[in-house]
């Protein structure tokens, strides 16, 4: 990894749409209004680019956070910000079997950084792979580590930040 650029809050710096790819040309008029899609742009724009590029954003509720990682290896990020939510759902969605199995023995107190850790990893593997989001229940942690859809071993790391948000790297 050659370095990762994270950002909080809701200042966004001036750029120049040219800079944009096409995908986010296309993408800029559907969500010009989400401030951390502007952000996460406003970001990568600054960034000097050299390498293979991927960008993670989320709102929350006192404004945006955005990550964006830069590396000649092939690799994802996912972020997500800990909070509270309908875990049974998304598990039975797209948790394998030893992911369910470790979300059900983890402490109570726990469970929500675990389904962070696990889910972000997951997201990080299909922005690696370039894979679509139904790929979710396809790749993922396995006893020998994280896979990917054909379950060829990934490296992952994780790290928690300020204790609100949740960063996976795949390579």
């Amino acid at each position: 990894m050659k370095k990762i650029y994270i950002y909080f809050g809701d200042e966004i710096k001036p750029f120049g749409r040219r800079k944009l790819s096409k995908k986010d040309k296309a993408l800029f008029k559907a969500r010009a209004g989400r401030v951390e899609f502007l952000l996460s742009r406003s970001l990568l724009a600054r960034a000097r680019r050299r390498g293979r590029v991927c960008v993670s954003h989320k709102k929350f509720d006192l404004g945006a956070v955005a990550a964006v990682g830069i590396s000649n290896l092939k690799f994802g990020l996912d972020l997500e910000e800990l909070k509270e939510r309908d875990f049974a759902a998304v598990i039975d969605f797209c948790f394998n079997d030893y992911e369910k199995f470790l979300f059900g023995v983890c402490e109570a107190s726990q469970k929500t950084l675990l389904f962070y850790q696990i889910y972000t990893i997951k997201e990080a593997i299909i922005k690696a792979r370039n894979l679509d989001f139904a790929a979710l229940g396809k790749v993922g942690l396995s006893e020998s580590g994280a896979r990917d859809e054909r379950g060829r071993l990934m490296r992952f790391k994780t790290y928690l930040l300020y204790d609100k948000f949740v960063i996976s790297l795949c390579f």
